[in-house]
């Protein structure tokens, strides 16, 4: 992995970039941050809501929820890159200054 993380664990999991305005029956979700085992498609969208289309590599760390959807379950990634890009341009906040 070579991009280095702008923000502690929990600060990532306190902003779910995955939450909206949907009007969806959301069960047992689950969120943390995994490294992942194997390549899968970054879900983040940039500010116009277009996919970024890119991946997430073996060994790199990522934003991962699993949730039951509307009686499915569904499960995403979000690469720390995009997380750190969606907390501070998004949610406003500013990156941690301490170590991680």
């Amino acid at each position: 992995m070579d991009y280095t993380p702008k923000f502690k664990n929990e600060t990532y999991l306190l902003y779910n970039p995955f939450d909206g305005d949907m009007d969806v029956d959301i069960r047992n979700q689950e969120t943390r941050i995994v490294k992942v085992r194997q390549t899968h498609e970054c879900a983040a969208y940039d500010l116009f809501g277009m996919p970024l289309h890119h991946s997430i590599n073996p060994g790199d760390l990522a934003f991962y929820e699993h949730a039951l959807v509307d009686g499915e379950w569904g499960q995403s990634w979000c690469c720390l890159e995009c997380m750190d890009r969606f907390l501070i341009e998004n949610a406003g906040l500013e990156p941690d200054k301490e170590e991680k």
